[in-house]
């Protein structure tokens, strides 16, 4: 029983030291991550005006009233807010949701989405695109993924637009 205990004791010593050097927590009205600015690991951003414009080469997790990423993400991207906007390189997946959602990046896997309007444009998703939402336009040129959609309108690249 003892040893049990210590060993309980001897593990979380190691690993939760361990697990608060790996990441980068940023709260605050108007928490930013410069564009020159490096971050290794992952990232916790959270406030009224977020906005995200250096390299992040693990995973961003983001939330606010107003999301602005336009920097690289080597991991997964999560975000939501009431507008937010996607500018930059993901080299994993990005799950978002929000009133406004503008996705205008190079996507290295999946792209899932919920929303009330949004927009899809940029270099392409190389994984699966599901999005849910009230009215999506997608402009991207580049189609290697299969679309799952659930919305009222999804206007399709060109002019027309289909119902779903």
């Amino acid at each position: 029983m003892k040893s049990t205990i210590r060993t309980t004791l001897l593990v979380a010593m190691l690993v939760i030291p361990a697990t608060l050097f790996a990441l980068e927590l940023r709260v605050g009205e108007q928490p930013s991550i410069s564009q020159g600015e490096r971050i290794l690991g992952d990232v916790y951003i959270a406030g009224a005006s977020v906005q995200s414009s250096g390299t992040i080469t693990g995973d961003l997790i983001a939330v606010g009233g107003s999301v602005l990423l336009n920097g690289n993400v080597s991991g997964d991207v999560m975000a939501g807010g009431g507008n937010v906007t996607l500018l930059g390189t993901v080299g994993d997946d990005v799950r978002i949701g929000g009133g406004n959602l503008i996705i205008s990046a190079k996507i290295g896997g999946d792209l899932v989405m919920g929303g009330g309007q949004l927009q899809i444009t940029g270099d392409g998703i190389d994984g699966d695109l599901l999005i849910g939402g009230g009215r999506a336009h997608r402009c991207s040129s580049q189609r290697k993924h299969r679309d799952r959609r659930w919305g009222s309108v999804f206007k399709c690249t060109g002019d027309r637009e289909c119902r779903i």
